[in-house]
C-alpha cells in the first residue's frame, strides 16, 4: 500500500513544534513520580521507548503502541528504587483485532513508614511523633488503533492512541487527586525497519496547587536483522524529552535479540542518558531478558540495572505473560507439479510464508516415498516464490523413477516455526512417453471471473477428451488452473474469494467434464496456482491474457512406452494443433529406432505444418532411403 506523504510530514512538524508547548518551570511541579519510566526492558534502554512501545508497557510510554501487542499481555514490574523507595507497576493490554487495543496501567510508589519529629514551643527538636506514610499512585486507561481503520483503509502504518489518568498523592498527611490525559502517535515504515513516535504526557489538572509534570516525548527507532546470526535482531532507539520541570533530556538505547533455541529468546540491552556529572557513570543503563514460548502462552523475565552515582543503584524486575498464541501467526505452504521427466527434469516448487514477525530462515526437505533424504535447500529471510529442483540428489546424480516428497519449514526471528503439508510428485522413467500438454486460454473457455464452460470451450475440451479416450485411456491427466494477478473481485458477479479459489474452480470444472465423458477418476488430478507461475508479464493486457489459462497435462502412467504408443500419441497431438510436442515424440522414436522410416515420415509432416520446409525435406529424404532399404533397394 502506498503511504500518504502528509502523515510523516505531520509527525515531523509535531517533532519540532511540540517542544514549544512545554515551558521550563523547575520546582513548580508535583507528582514527579510520573517521570519515572516503567518496565525493565524500556528502562534498560535508557527510557528511549517512545517510537518502539510494542509491549504492554506502551500504556506508559506511548499509548499509540498498544495496537502492536498481539493477544493479551500482562506485565508486572517491581522496582528497588533509591533510598528505600519501592515502585510497583502493572500493565495490561488487550488486542481487539480490527477494533484496536485497550490498555490498563497502575503505578504504586511507597516508602517504608517512619516516625515524625516534634518541636517544642521554642522551635527545637523535642522527640518523635506518630508514624508517617508517604505514597503516590496512578491509574491509567488507554486505547489505540491504526488510522487506516478510520479512513477507509488508508494510513495503515500510522498508529494513534490516547490515555486517561487518575493521579493520587499522599505527602505525609496532605493528599491530592488529579486527572490528566496522554496522546501519542507512531508512524511505521515497515520496509525501512524504521519508526517515529511522539507522545504528550500528563496534560491535566493541578494537584496540591501545583501542575503535573507536563512532558513532550519524541523518539525514533530502527532495527536490522541477521547481524551475527541468521535469527538475531539489533534495535537502536533515541528519545528526546522536553518537560516543564527539568527541560530537555536526550537518551539512547539498544537491544540485541537472539534465538537460544526453537522456543527461547535472549536479550541484551544497554542505554545512555544525560545526568549531572556528580553521578559519575550513572549515564549508563544495562539489562537482560529471557522469553520462552509454551504451548498456550509466552512468558518473559527482564532485568534492568540503573546506577545513580553516590545515591546508589536501582534494580528493576519485570515478569511478562502473553496469552493468545494464535495471534503470533506463522504459516507456510508449498505446491508442485504432479510429475516430471527424469531425462530433462525441472521441478518448480511454489513456496509461500506468512508471519507477523520477519522470517529468519527456511528449509525445503526432499525425500523419496520411504522418507530417505534426497536433497535439502536452505536460505535466510523469506523463501523464494519458486524453487527449481533439477531432479538430482546431494551427489548430483539423477534420481530413480518413483515418488518424491517435498516439505517446507520456516522459522521467524521470534523462534516460532511452521511446517507445510508435504507435496508429492512422480519422477517418470526416461524412456516413458514425454509429458505433453494443451495450453488453453481461459478467455476462450470461461466468462470473466466465472468457472462455467462456454459452448465453444466445451466443444474444444470434448475434442481433446475423445482423443484421450481413444489413444491414452491409461494415461495420467493433470489439469492445472492459472489466473493473472488482477484481484478476482474486479470481475463482474465474481463468486470466488480470491484467484486461488477461481483457478481451483476452473480446473475442477474441466475435471468434471472429463469424468462425465468417461475418463477414469483415478487417472485425473487437478492443481491450482492462481498467478504464482506466470508465462508472461502481468503488466500488459496481452500478457495477462496469456497467464489466464488452463493446462491439460498428459503423462503415461505405465512407463517404458513402446515406439508405437509414442507415435500414436504424436499423431493425436499433431491432429490437435500441437505439432511441436508431436515432433518431440517422433524424434524420440527416431532416436530409439533409427532404422524405422515411419517416424521420419511423421517428422516430415510435422515440420511441413510448422513451416520448417528445409528440415521437412531432409526428414522425408531420410524416410524414403529407409523405405528403399527395407524394400531391398540401395541408393
Amino acid at each position: 500500500m502506498k503511504r500518504q506523504p502528509v502523515v510523516p510530514f505531520f509527525l515531523l512538524m509535531i517533532f519540532f513544534i511540540g517542544p514549544t508547548l512545554v515551558y521550563g518551570q523547575a520546582g513548580y511541579t508535583s507528582a514527579n513520580f510520573l517521570k519515572i519510566g516503567m518496565g525493565a526492558r524500556a528502562v534498560a534502554m535508557s527510557d528511549s521507548f517512545t517510537a518502539l512501545a510494542d509491549d504492554a508497557t506502551a500504556i506508559y510510554w506511548n499509548p499509540a503502541g498498544l495496537v502492536q501487542v498481539p493477544g493479551t499481555e500482562i506485565s508486572l514490574t517491581e522496582t528497588q528504587y533509591l533510598q528505600g523507595v519501592n515502585i510497583n507497576f502493572l500493565a495490561l493490554s488487550q488486542n481487539l483485532g480490527n477494533d484496536g487495543a485497550l490498555g490498563l496501567g497502575f503505578t504504586d510508589l511507597s516508602l517504608q513508614p517512619f516516625l515524625s519529629t516534634t518541636e517544642n514551643s521554642s522551635g527545637f527538636y523535642s522527640g518523635t511523633g506518630s508514624p508517617v506514610n508517604v505514597s503516590d499512585w496512578d491509574l491509567s486507561l488507554g486505547y489505540s488503533n491504526s488510522l487506516g481503520k478510520f479512513i477507509a483503509g488508508l494510513l495503515d502504518d500510522t498508529l494513534v492512541g490516547v490515555k486517561l489518568n487518575i493521579v493520587g498523592q499522599n505527602e505525609a498527611g496532605p493528599t491530592g487527586t488529579a486527572f490528566s490525559f496522554d496522546a501519542g502517535a507512531i508512524q511505521l515504515f515497515p520496509e525501512e525497519h524504521f519508526s517515529l513516535g511522539v507522545d504528550l504526557q500528563n496534560a491535566g489538572t493541578v494537584i496540591q496547587d501545583r501542575s503535573q509534570p507536563l512532558i513532550f516525548k519524541t523518539g525514533a527507532a530502527w532495527y536490522h536483522l541477521r547481524n551475527l546470526d541468521s535469527t538475531d535482531k539489533l534495535t537502536l532507539s533515541v528519545d528526546a524529552d522536553f518537560d516543564n520541570d527539568t527541560g530537555f533530556q536526550p537518551s539512547f538505547g539498544s537491544e540485541y535479540q537472539i534465538s537460544l533455541d526453537r522456543v527461547t529468546l535472549g536479550f541484551l540491552r544497554m542505554g545512555l542518558r544525560t545526568t549531572d556529572e556528580q553521578f559519575g557513570l550513572s549515564f549508563l543503563t544495562l539489562g537482560a531478558g529471557l522469553q520462552r514460548d509454551f504451548s498456550d502462552f509466552t512468558a518473559g523475565l527482564d532485568y534492568a540495572f540503573v546506577p545513580y552515582g553516590t545515591l546508589g543503584p536501582t534494580n528493576w524486575f519485570t515478569l511478562t505473560v502473553q496469552l493468545g498464541r494464535e495471534n503470533k501467526m506463522i504459516k507456510a505452504t508449498i505446491a508442485g507439479p504432479a510429475q516430471f521427466e527424469i531425462d530433462s527434469p525441472s521441478v518448480p516448487l511454489s513456496l509461500n510464508s506468512n508471519s507477523n514477525a520477519p522470517i529468519a530462515e527456511w528449509t525445503v526437505h526432499l525425500t523419496d516415498d520411504k522418507g530417505v533424504p534426497v536433497q535439502d535447500f536452505h536460505g535466510t529471510g523469506e523463501p523464494p516464490a519458486v524453487l527449481h529442483w533439477n531432479g538430482r540428489n546431494e551427489d548430483g546424480i539423477l534420481v530413480k523413477p518413483g515418488t518424491y516428497v517435498a516439505l517446507l519449514k520456516v522459522r521467524n526471528i521470534d523462534g516460532l516455526t511452521a511446517d507445510t503439508a508435504p507435496v508429492s510428485f512422480r519422477a517418470m522413467p526416461a524412456l516413458s512417453m514425454k509429458e505433453f500438454k494443451w495450453t488453453l486460454g481461459s478467455d476462450a473457455l470461461f466468462d470473466t471471473a466465472q468457472a462455467t464452460l462456454s459452448d465453444e470451450g466445451k466443444r474444444r475440451l470434448v475434442t481433446i477428451e475423445k482423443g484421450l479416450q481413444k489413444y491414452f485411456i491409461e494415461s495420467k491427466v493433470d489439469i492445472l488452473g492459472f489466473t493473472d494477478n488482477q484481484p478476482c473481485r474486479l470481475g463482474p458477479h465474481c463468486l470466488f474469494k480470491d484467484n486461488y479459489d477461481l483457478s481451483r474452480a476452473r480446473a475442477k470444472t474441466v475435471q468434471e467434464l472429463f469424468l462425465q465423458l468417461g475418463l477414469r477418476p483415478e487417472n485425473i488430478t487437478i492443481n491450482w496456482f492462481a498467478d504464482d507461475l506466470p508465462v508472461a508479464s502481468n503488466n500488459t493486457p496481452e500478457g495477462r491474457a496469456m497467464n489466464r489459462r488452463i493446462e491439460v497435462v498428459v503423462q503415461s502412467s505405465r512407463g517404458g512406452e513402446t515406439p508405437e504408443t509414442m507415435m500414436n500419441a504424436g499423431i493425436f497431438l499433431m491432429s490437435n494443433n500441437l505439432p511441436d510436442q508431436a515432433l518431440e515424440l517422433f524424434q524420440k522414436v527416431a532416436d530409439y529406432e533409427p532404422d524405422q522410416p515411419e517416424s521420419y515420415h511423421l517428422m516430415a509432416t510435422c515440420l511441413f505444418n510448422m513451416g520448417r520446409l528445409d528440415e521437412a525435406e531432409q526428414a522425408e529424404e531420410k524416410a524414403e532411403k529407409l523405405t528403399a532399404k527395407y524394400n531391398g533397394m540401395v541408393f
